[in-house]
């Protein structure tokens, strides 16, 4: 049986290499920000519809009956 051999190779990367290695951090950094503009929009609309809910329908009406002195 014949020993293994170690062979150390050099290998430049290529413009092409590059290229895909950017692209991939771009697509990761566009998705984290796609991400959080989502989750600021649902916070945003989860905060609108509470806040309508905390308001009365017609803001001429009072809130609390009047108070007789």
């Amino acid at each position: 049986m014949t020993q293994p051999i170690d062979i150390a190779i050099t290998v430049n990367a290529t413009p092409g290499y590059w290229a895909s290695e950017i692209g991939n951090w771009s697509k990761a950094v566009l998705g984290f920000i796609g991400f959080g503009a989502i989750a600021a929009v649902v916070q945003w609309l989860w905060r609108h519809r509470k806040r309508q809910k905390n308001t009365p329908a017609d803001p001429k009406e009072p809130t609390e009956p009047a108070k007789s002195p």
